[in-house]
C-alpha cells in the first residue's frame, strides 16, 4: 500500500492502455525546486481526511492507477524478488519519475515454502533496506488496512515523499529528497492499494525512454544486497 501527501504530483499509469507511453509534463524549476508541483498531473480526489483512497482518477486510462510488477529469481542467494513500481509524470526536479519497492522472498527453514524477508526501497537513486519484521505498519486486508502498528503481516505500508517521491516505510524516516531538497515530507493524505490494480511491467516497452527515470525493465532486482 502506497501513501501520498496532498498538493503534489500524484501517480499516473505508465502506459496509455493501448500500447503507448504516457507523456511526461514539463517541470518549471525555480531555485532547483519545481513550482506548481501538481500542474499537469492527475487531479486530486476530494480529501476526506487521512486515508482517503486514491481512485477513479479523471483522464487516466484505468479506473485505478496501476502498480507495475515483475519477478526475478536471484541465484546468488536463492531468493525470489518482486518489483512493484509507480509512475509519476514528474517530480520536483525532472520530467517522468519511476519509484519502486523490491520485496525479497527466501525459503523457510524446511525449504518447503517461501517467506517474505525484506524490502529494498527506491530513495532517489539509492536503496533503503528494511527487514520484514521491522516494518512498523503492515496489514492483511480490508479489515485492518486502516490500523496502525501491526507488524509481520502480508502487505507493507509505504510512504512516498512529497517532493522527490522517495520511498520509506517510516513517515519520520530521514531520507533526503535530492541535492537541493531537505527531508522529503511524507504523510497519509491519500492511499493506493496496489493489489487493486497490479499490471505486468510487460505493458511497458523496454525501449521506452523516461529520461532521468529508470524504465522498470532496467532495474536490477538482484542487485540490492539484503
Amino acid at each position: 500500500l502506497w501513501y501520498f501527501a496532498s498538493g503534489t504530483c500524484l501517480p499516473s499509469a505508465g502506459d496509455d492502455g493501448n500500447g503507448g507511453i504516457t507523456h511526461s509534463v514539463d517541470v518549471p524549476v525555480i531555485g532547483c525546486v519545481a513550482k506548481d508541483w501538481n500542474k499537469g498531473c492527475p487531479v486530486e480526489p476530494q480529501w476526506n481526511g487521512p486515508n482517503t483512497e486514491y481512485n477513479n482518477v479523471p483522464r487516466e486510462p484505468f479506473p485505478t492507477v496501476p502498480t507495475y510488477y515483475r519477478t526475478q529469481y536471484c541465484q546468488q542467494d536463492d531468493s525470489w524478488r518482486i518489483y512493484y513500481g509507480l509512475y509519476f509524470k514528474k517530480d520536483t526536479s525532472h520530467k517522468s519519475d519511476w519509484e519502486d519497492a523490491i520485496v525479497k522472498f527466501v525459503r523457510t527453514e524446511d525449504r518447503s515454502k517461501w517467506r517474505r524477508y525484506g524490502l529494498a526501497m527506491e530513495v532517489h537513486g539509492n536503496r533503503g533496506i528494511g527487514y520484514w519484521q521491522d516494518i512498523p505498519n503492515t496489514f492483511d486486508g480490508d479489515g485492518d488496512l486502516k490500523q496502525s502498528g501491526n507488524k509481520d503481516r502480508n502487505y507493507p505500508k509505504l510512504f512516498i515523499g512529497k517532493f522527490a517521491h522517495t520511498v520509506n516505510y517510516d513517515p519520520e524516516g530521514q531520507n533526503k529528497g535530492g541535492s537541493c531538497i531537505g527531508e522529503d515530507f511524507k504523510t497519509d493524505d491519500f492511499y493506493l492499494w496496489s493489489l487493486k490494480h497490479l499490471r505486468s511491467a510487460n505493458a511497458i516497452d523496454r525501449s521506452w525512454n523516461y529520461g532521468q527515470a529508470t524504465n522498470p525493465h532496467n532495474v536490477d532486482l538482484c542487485g540490492p544486497e539484503f
